[in-house]
């Protein structure tokens, strides 16, 4: 599934920075709309978009700003939302408010899937939820039965852990003196890193916090979990770092918690990967919320964040720890939400099911041994470019439109697929 993005649409109608400032004129409006139709022709499934206002959240543009999307008004949205009821199918994703996706699903008469429901005490890159599980169940469960809206919710159902560099995505961008640091070259980040005055609001602000690091994690339970062997001597600081917890570190250097893990990323010029504790979700809260009448299992982000996060391992996750080691739903009831549901939801047309006539995409399954391995460092994205995976234990056959494509998790190199376009296939 391939959704028409609207932060391109903007850069490519209109200058991205000067519509931060005064958003769009009617014409380009209605310019971008006529493209997202145009996509949707060709196979798009929907759009998406992050729409957290001005103040925007961790994830934020290259200069520090909120992205182009989080300052969406409404009448953007509202546009946005009749151009796709005019082409009388698709779906919206959205990272924003319950009030934002209500409207949206008003507007357009398509279903909307709402990022994201996260058991209460969860966190994940975006800082934890903005609201409280029951909070966010009741209020998706008004706009479904009482309104007759259709909005899923993209739930949280992995115990969560990121990585995370100072050259790159850090968990940081919501608290200023950090921001300030992080923004520039990795040369001038490093500078700024190193400057006393600026670790000394850096340490204040831990402390006031009470230890608290980024997005809500402890600083003393992050742990230095690699450093790059480009790195200026490189296995001397692996040696003496790699696989210890800041606090470890800390306790042995006599230093404060900031300036030991500071010291340990400038003497790896950034290129040294830290990893949060990992968020383990009581059951009883993943029970409520993977049960939700209105949950899809999920929250991958698959696509946006795989150097930091591989929480793409959700469907193993959910059978191998939630069912067979929790007992939080039936098995067949995990099936129906990791095959039927998301494909309803989606508008996929013969997906999630196994009957006659259907497209045969099964996966054959060991229930004792399905597990998820450990988390590894691969660089085999074009350019070399680095991604974390888990690889999978217990899947002994994966089949697409009748032929099989892995045995015991190796590939055959059989490539059955096609590319299908939504709404036409």
């Amino acid at each position: 599934m391939a959704f028409v993005p609207l932060a391109p649409l903007y850069g490519y109608v209109a200058d991205t920075d000067l519509v931060k400032a005064r958003r769009v004129t009617d014409q380009q409006l209605e310019d971008m709309c006529q493209l997202l139709i145009e996509g949707m022709d060709v196979g798009g499934c929907g759009w998406s978009a992050q729409v957290a206002g001005e103040i925007g959240n961790v994830q934020l543009d290259h200069d520090g700003t909120p992205m182009v999307t989080d300052f969406m008004s409404e009448r953007e949205v509202v546009a946005f939302s009749r151009a796709l009821r005019t082409v009388g199918r698709g779906v919206i994703q959205l990272t924003g408010s319950l009030d934002i996706a209500a409207l949206m699903a008003r507007e357009s008469g398509r279903p909307i899937i709402w990022n994201a429901l996260l058991a209460d005490g969860a966190l994940n890159q975006h800082g934890g939820a903005a609201y409280s599980h029951g909070d966010a169940i009741k209020q998706l469960t008004f706009y479904n039965e009482m309104e007759g809206l259709r909005i899923f919710a993209q739930a949280l159902t992995t115990n969560f852990v990121s990585e995370f560099t100072f050259e790159d995505y850090n968990l940081l961008d919501t608290l200023p003196c950090w921001k300030e640091a992080l923004l520039g070259t990795v040369e001038e980040k490093q500078v700024k890193l190193a400057d006393p005055d600026r670790r000394k609001a850096m340490k204040e602000l831990d402390d006031t916090r009470g230890g608290l690091f980024g997005a809500g994690y402890v600083t003393k339970e992050i742990k230095v979990n690699w450093i790059s062997s480009d790195a200026p001597d490189a296995q001397t600081i692996k040696e003496r770092y790699e696989g210890f917890t800041i606090g470890e570190i800390a306790a042995r250097e006599g230093k404060h918690p900031v300036d030991a893990m500071l010291d340990i990323a400038c003497a790896g010029n950034l290129m040294v990967g830290f990893a949060t504790k990992l968020i383990e979700t009581p059951p009883a809260s993943m029970k409520e919320i993977a049960n939700s009448p209105v949950a899809l299992p999920g929250v991958s982000d698959g696509g946006a964040h795989t150097k930091f996060v591989t929480t793409a391992r959700y469907p193993t996750e959910l059978i191998s720890y939630w069912v067979r080691e929790h007992e939080i739903m039936s098995l067949e009831a995990a099936h129906w939400r990791l095959s039927s549901y998301p494909a309803q939801a989606a508008g996929l047309k013969d997906r999630g099911f196994l009957r006659e006539g259907a497209p045969a995409d099964i996966i054959v399954y060991d229930y004792e041994r399905l597990d998820s391995g450990p988390q590894e460092r691969l660089w085999d994205y074009p350019g070399g470019e680095m991604r974390l995976v888990q690889k999978a234990t217990g899947y002994e056959r994966i089949i697409v439109n009748g032929v099989t494509t892995f045995i015991d998790g190796e590939c055959t190199d059989a490539s059955p697929g096609r590319l299908l376009r939504h709404g036409t296939d």
